[in-house]
C-alpha cells in the first residue's frame, strides 16, 4: 500500500481565507499571513544563518525496502513487508552518514516484546549477534553491521534466530537496490568505499554541510489565553469551528514577550488529532509563517499540525501525520521559532504502509540559539 499523505480524505482541509491588517484593527481581527513579523531576530554577533530554503528529499522503494538521504546526505534504507504483507515481526534499518568517516550501521526493531541474544543468519551462515535492549532493538557494532550489508547483498532473505530457532524472516528483496542507491547519492560508485559498486575509483566525495537555522531564544513562562474574541476570529480564518470528537480546545505556547503560539483544535480521527497553528503578536493574530510549503490535507492548505505541538523545553514544534493506525507510515516535522517564521529542521517520511519500523529522515538542519 503506497501512501500519500496530501491526499486523505479524512484530513482534507479547506485554505484559511486570509484578510488584510486594517491600521486601527482591533485585538479580534487577524492579520494577513503574508506579512512578515516586526520583531524578527537578526543577530549581531554568532552564529550566522544560512536562510536555507529547505528541500525535502523523495524517498525511493526498491520492492520490499525503502531509502532516501537527506540534504547532508545520510542515508537510510528500512525493510518492508513483502508481497501482500502488512506487518514485519522484525524490521532492519541501514544508515550511513557521507564521507570518507561515514561508516555503515544496521539495527533491528521488533513491535513485540523481545529479549536475549538474537543471531543474524544468512543462507544457513550465521552472520552476526546482538543482543535486544528494554526498547525492542539491537544495534550493530560497526564491525558486525560491515559484515551483514556485505552478506545481504546477494542474499534472497536474513533470517533471526534465537535460541537455535528461526522466529523472523527479513525480506531481502530490494536491499542490494536500496544499497546501490546510497553508494550513488554519496559518490561512492565504483571506489573502494561502495557498499554494491565497488570499483577502484579513489573517493573524493565530500559531504555537504547542513544549513544552520539561528532560532529565537527559548522562551520561560506560560503564555496569557488569547481573549474569546480573538479565538473565535482564528476559529473563522482556520475554518475550524469545532472538534469532529470532543470538545473545541486552544492551546498557548509562549514564543517570545510579545509572541505567543496558538494551536486551534480542528478536527480529529482515529489516529490523527489536528490543530490549526496561529501566531498573536501584540494582541493580533495571523495564521503560523513557516519557511516551506508544507500541508497537511489538500494542496495548498495552511499548515496543519498534527499529533504533535509545543515542546517548551527544546523550543521545537512538531508534528507527525500517521497513516493508518499502526503508526508504520506517515510523516513527521520538527520547527523551531527565530522570532519571524518556523523553520524547518527535521522532517522524516513513510510512504509504504507496509510494517516499516522507522521513518526515514529527508531533510537536516543544524539549531543555533540566539543570545537571549
Amino acid at each position: 500500500m503506497m501512501m500519500k499523505l496530501s491526499a486523505l480524505p479524512l484530513l482534507a482541509l479547506a485554505a484559511a481565507c486570509g484578510q488584510n491588517e486594517p491600521a486601527n484593527g482591533s485585538a479580534a481581527e487577524v492579520a494577513n499571513a503574508a506579512g512578515p513579523a516586526v520583531n524578527a531576530v537578526v543577530p549581531a554577533s554568532g552564529p550566522v544563518d544560512d536562510g536555507a530554503v529547505p528541500s525535502v528529499a523523495e524517498i525511493e522503494t526498491f520492492r520490499d525496502w525503502s531509502v532516501a538521504c537527506d540534504n547532508g546526505k545520510t542515508c537510510e534504507a528500512v525493510s518492508l513487508a513483502p508481497g501482500m504483507a502488512n506487518l514485519q515481526d522484525v524490521g532492519m534499518i541501514v544508515r550511513r552518514p557521507a564521507g570518507a568517516d561515514g561508516a555503515v550501521s544496521i539495527s533491528l526493531r521488533s513491535p513485540s516484546d523481545q529479549a536475549g541474544e538474537v543471531d543474524l543468519v544468512v543462507e544457513g551462515k550465521r552472520i552476526a549477534t546482538g543482543t535486544w535492549d528494554g526498547d525492542g532493538m539491537v544495534l550493530l557494532d560497526r564491525d558486525a553491521s560491515a559484515d551483514v550489508a556485505a552478506a545481504i547483498v546477494d542474499a534472497p532473505s536474513l533470517h533471526l534466530r534465537s535460541g537455535g530457532t528461526d522466529f523472523a524472516t527479513i525480506s531481502l528483496a530490494g536491499a542490494s537496490a536500496a544499497l546501490r542507491y546510497m553508494d550513488a547519492q554519496q559518490g561512492r560508485a565504483n571506489t573502494p568505499t561502495a557498499l554494491v559498486a565497488k570499483g577502484n575509483q579513489p573517493f573524493t566525495a565530500a559531504p555537504p554541510p547542513l544549513p544552520t537555522v539561528v532560532a529565537a531564544p527559548i522562551a520561560r513562562g506560560d503564555a496569557a489565553s488569547p481573549p474569546a474574541a480573538l479565538i473565535a476570529e482564528m476559529r473563522r480564518v482556520s475554518e475550524c469551528p469545532a472538534d469532529d470528537f470532543g470538545p473545541a480546545t486552544e492551546q498557548a505556547h509562549k514564543l517570545s514577550d510579545r509572541d505567543t503560539l496558538v494551536l486551534i483544535s480542528c478536527g480529529s480521527g482515529a489516529y490523527n488529532a489536528i490543530a490549526a497553528p496561529f501566531v498573536v503578536t501584540d494582541g493580533k493574530a495571523r495564521p503560523a509563517p513557516f519557511d516551506e510549503g508544507y500541508s497537511f490535507g489538500e494542496p495548498g492548505t495552511e499548515t496543519r499540525i498534527v499529533n504533535g505541538g509545543w515542546d517548551a523545553e527544546t523550543g521545537r514544534l512538531s508534528s507527525a501525520a500517521r497513516g493508518r493506525g499502526l503508526g508504520d507510515c506517515g510523516e513527521a516535522r520538527e520547527w523551531v521559532w527565530d522570532g519571524a517564521r518556523f523553520r524547518l529542521v527535521i522532517a522524516e517520511t513513510e510512504g509504504n504502509c507496509r510494517g516499516a519500523v522507522k521513518w526515514l529522515r529527508t531533510w537536516t538542519a543544524r539549531v543555533e540559539r540566539a543570545a537571549g
